[in-house]
């Protein structure tokens, strides 16, 4: 069965038109064979390599040492040439970058930097996971049910409060709103859909753990 995720109800809110053609047909823009890292896919590859420095440490403390020895120029490096490896080669040859490749994974080193040195700060706190799959049903008004899906790119504990994390590059518009229900307002083009999406994985997760204290 489908299920829907925050990016396809933001595209319901926006086009319902779009939303009927990728989401219910199942149509996508065709892709086409670049050279260079295009915007969506820096993203991706961005949040892999922050998943590969934090895999070891899942459930664990995370200290202000721990983060220096991710932020190693080798160790980064390595995570960098993995990313792209998987993600933008597609084989499981790990090399060294050269060219644009090389260009765009020292601006997401840049990035991955300031993450760890904005981590830092918040030491010690305990890494839950990485890249959680959430499967969560929600009832509509009407009694209906529809499935909700969505991958939390990170799960942390600080100060005792979880927190969901999204990591996003190139946001354009305002994380500012006047209320809940502003974020479902149609008509208001400057809707922060990434805050919508931050609320959905919230709930999804606060589901899913019945037994945790409320977030």
């Amino acid at each position: 069965a489908k299920a829907l995720s925050a990016s396809s109800i933001n595209t319901y809110l926006d086009c319902p038109l779009k939303f009927y053609f990728s989401s219910l047909e199942g149509l996508r823009e065709e892709e086409e064979v670049s050279e260079n890292v295009e915007s969506s896919l820096f993203g991706s590859i961005l949040h892999r390599v922050l998943e590969i420095l934090y895999k070891s440490y899942c459930g664990a403390q995370i200290t202000a040492d721990l983060l220096k020895l991710a932020a190693k120029e080798s160790t980064l490096t390595r995570a960098i040439q993995v990313a792209f490896a998987e993600l933008f080669f597609h084989t499981k040859d790990v090399k060294v970058l050269s060219g644009q490749s090389y260009l765009t994974g020292e601006m997401i080193r840049k990035y991955v930097l300031k993450v760890l040195e904005r981590d830092r700060k918040l030491t010690p706190f305990r890494y839950i996971q990485s890249e959680k799959k959430l499967l969560q049903p929600f009832r509509l008004s009407n009694g209906r049910e529809v499935q909700l899906k969505g991958f939390i790119d990170r799960l942390d504990e600080v100060n005792e409060i979880v927190r969901v994390v999204d990591y996003k590059t190139g946001i354009k518009k305002s994380l500012e709103f006047k209320s809940f229900e502003s974020l479902f307002d149609k008509a208001d083009e400057k809707r922060p859909q990434a805050i919508m999406q931050v609320f959905m994985y919230a709930w999804m997760y606060r589901q899913s753990v019945p037994e945790m204290m409320p977030i």
